[in-house]
């Protein structure tokens, strides 16, 4: 049986607010210091629009990921199946406040939290955001291991999370927080908690996600 459509729509509470004093809203742009450390991927800068067509099962570290208002990033990939892997190395949290598109399938990791906020508007194939770390061996090779060495961070969305074609969407953090809208019709959508987090299949409507979350909390509020 195929599930049905997901969607979760809360209002903002005063710990949101007082999350956000972590995530301070201040002039952010788009992902910043590209390195590309697996397949091939270029960029083109246009505007408040910044394009990354990438081949699939790509990996490009960032100094900075984070998208302002009015802002967008796009991702061009070869079909809703391909993946590409972003990961931080800088200090900064990702503040995505603005666009974030795809046909295929973003996976965004910054062990120092990642927040949607309000006005953020994700369309894509697929979604995984974590603040634990991934390995380029076990991406690539289709091991969607996730684990954190030090104290990872939160995942917090206030904005619109939206999959297509039936692909899924998955948080992945020690606390997560939802106060906003995340739909996967005919996808999955998976708030895991946890400090190590295994994704058996994320192509599957039937994926099972196995975590250990010792003190760890998911909040839909």
């Amino acid at each position: 049986m195929r599930p049905r459509h997901h969607s979760y729509d809360y209002r903002p509470t005063a710990l949101a607010l007082a999350l956000a004093a972590a995530f301070p809203i201040a002039g952010w742009a788009n992902p910043v210091d590209p390195t590309v450390s697996a397949g091939q991927a270029t960029f083109q800068q246009s505007g408040p629009a910044l394009t990354v067509t990438n081949t699939p099962g790509a990996v490009i570290d960032w100094r900075s990921f984070s998208i302002g208002q009015g802002e967008l990033t796009r991702f061009v990939q070869q079909s809703a199946a391909s993946q590409v892997l972003n990961r931080v190395t800088g200090g900064d949290p990702s503040q995505i406040l603005g666009s974030l598109q795809s046909n295929g399938q973003v996976f965004l990791i910054n062990p120092n939290g990642i927040a949607f906020g309000p006005n953020a508007r994700v369309d894509v194939a697929g979604l995984v955001a974590s603040t634990l770390g991934m390995t380029n061996a076990d991406f690539l090779a289709g091991r969607l291991n996730f684990s954190a060495d030090l104290e990872p961070g939160a995942v917090r969305n206030e904005g619109q999370l939206r999959s297509i074609g039936g692909g899924s969407i998955y948080l992945i953090a020690p606390t997560i927080e939802n106060h906003g809208v995340i739909q996967a019709a005919d996808g999955a959508v998976v708030l895991a908690a946890g400090r190590t987090a295994t994704l058996v299949d994320s192509n599957r409507p039937d994926v099972r996600v196995e975590i250990t979350a010792p003190g760890d909390s998911v909040l839909n509020a």
